[in-house]
């Protein structure tokens, strides 16, 4: 008893040096892992044993593209090439190396290569981004349009959404929203597809089915910022402004920015300049006479700010907003008629095309004594 006791020690002991990866196991483990430099390691290890090892080649060369080091990757491709030429790894490899040197034409040729010997989806996709960083969209539609036709029905969704999208760059926006559509059938409960599928229907001018959208995505996802100011500009420029003003709001609320709380409005009329940063909001309460009318100038001397101004009635409700009314991204009020006398708040966030700088926000109310 003690004997096999003794034995089964010993066999445990043996088992860790045993059971060692060898280095291209190892290799393609920490590329799985994202450890490069680790893989680089293992798989020159690997070809220090055996120089053509076309296995250790593209995985070095795979790894070599990701960590930037192109002309490595090509050189290890083309070794792979030499000893097998029909290497559907060393052809992907070789163009997304070609691809990083911005040698355009070669990586599409490369990859091509690639997906003549292995119809994945995914080399699709891969030659789909050459094309598309290259400039030739339409290309990248129908490298996408193959990579739907070889990916198992559960993956077509992801693929039908990214072809719209490049549908949308190439302007053919019917031709995008058929494809959000499908993939929306395929994958109803995905929000980014209602997303895409919203900016697609406002361009068309169908602010309708654009704000419909928007509110599938609420209904999906409604912690998700950028959902509300999106609505919020579909109404607002439907000239829809209370819910636009209330969707603002949310947007301001979700970013959980620094928020800043101004002295009252003094004389009627001031200038101010407010420091931003992302989520950044200043509220500001004013009084209004009886027939008061507000201006409001927000702008950003340096861009770097796209300001939005929401007013708030005295129960804190929000019913007012501009957002680019004034030039560029300038947010204006000019004459603008408040419902009747008493205390009212103006916040001045940003929206979504800069939040970083300064802001110079001039105020004036007044009294409207119409025509003298």
């Amino acid at each position: 008893m003690r004997t096999w006791t003794v034995l089964l020690i010993l066999l445990a002991m043996a088992l860790p040096a045993a059971a060692q990866l060898d280095p291209v196991t190892e290799g393609n483990q920490l590329l799985r892992l994202r450890q490069y430099q680790g893989a680089v390691a293992a798989f020159d290890r690997a070809l220090q044993a055996d120089g053509e090892n076309v296995t250790a080649l593209t995985g070095r060369a795979e790894a070599y593209v990701q960590l930037g080091e192109f002309q490595a990757a090509l050189d290890d491709t083309a070794t792979a090439l030499g000893v097998d030429s029909e290497n559907a790894d060393a052809y992907l490899w070789q163009g997304l190396a070609n691809l990083g040197l911005e040698n355009y034409d070669e990586a599409a040729e490369s990859i091509e290569q690639s997906v003549a010997l292995e119809p994945d989806p995914t080399n699709f996709v891969y030659l789909a981004q050459a094309y598309a960083i290259a400039g030739d969209v339409e290309q990248a539609v129908d490298s996408y349009t193959e990579a739907v036709a070889a990916a198992p029905q559960e993956e077509q969704a992801a693929y039908i959404y990214t072809r719209g999208q490049f549908q949308s760059q190439i302007g053919d926006l019917e031709a995008a929203i058929a494809d959000y559509t499908e993939a929306i059938e395929l994958e109803p409960e995905n929000a980014d597809y209602y997303f895409s599928r919203s900016f697609a229907y406002f361009d068309l001018g169908d602010i309708e089915r654009a704000i419909e959208d928007d509110t599938r995505v609420i209904e999906l996802q409604p912690d998700f910022p950028s959902a509300y100011l999106n609505r919020g500009f579909h109404y607002y420029s439907d000239r829809n402004y209370e819910p636009a003003s209330a969707d603002y709001i949310a947007w301001i609320d979700l970013l959980d920015g620094e928020r800043f709380d101004l002295d009252p409005l003094e004389d009627g009329e001031d200038e101010l300049d407010l420091d931003f940063a992302t989520g950044t909001v200043y509220y500001l309460p004013f009084q209004a006479p009886q027939a008061g009318v507000i201006d409001v100038q927000a702008y950003s001397r340096r861009g770097g700010v796209d300001p939005v101004v929401v007013i708030l009635d005295a129960d804190g409700q929000p019913f007012m907003v501009d957002d680019d009314g004034g030039f560029g991204l300038s947010a204006e009020l000019d004459g603008y008629n408040l419902p009747g006398a008493g205390d009212y708040t103006l916040v001045i966030g940003h929206a979504g095309g800069g939040s970083q700088g300064e802001v110079t926000v001039e105020i004036e109310v007044r009294r409207d004594f119409g025509d003298v």
